[in-house]
């Protein structure tokens, strides 16, 4: 849980790496995660997405807020900025959860849904 919250983040840890493999940009270490349980490898693959959403979407603003792009693509950063922080305060709270020991993966794999739909969508306005 604890790779999983680092990568929502856009850190990498023990069992979760970066990867150019696939869309999610992030993977789990096959060499680490081989004797892992299998439910926890599915939901641990079904959160990773939101990890590459969020380092989209960051790196879509760093490149993108100057305003030789246009204010339109400025308002857009913004507005995008603003999710942004509203996920790290989410992962925040996860990971007081998880120091309390209160969070489960299927508790994040729940929390975290609506932020995942929402990076998403972001992201889908990021690439034209």
């Amino acid at each position: 849980i604890e790779d999983l919250l680092s990568a929502m983040l856009g850190i990498g840890g023990r069992y979760i790496r970066a990867s150019s493999m696939n869309d999610s940009l992030f993977a789990l270490d096959p060499e680490l995660s081989k004797g892992a349980d299998k439910s926890v490898s599915f939901l641990a693959t079904r959160i990773l997405p939101i990890a590459g959403h969020y380092v989209r979407v960051s790196t879509f603003i760093e490149t993108r807020s100057q305003y030789q792009y246009g204010l339109t693509v400025h308002a857009l950063c913004a507005a995008m900025r603003s999710l942004v922080a509203e996920h790290t305060i989410l992962v925040a709270q996860l990971e007081h959860q998880f120091r309390q020991g209160q969070l489960s993966l299927q508790k994040l794999f729940f929390y975290v849904q609506p932020a995942t739909r929402t990076l998403g969508k972001c992201v889908t306005l990021t690439m034209f």
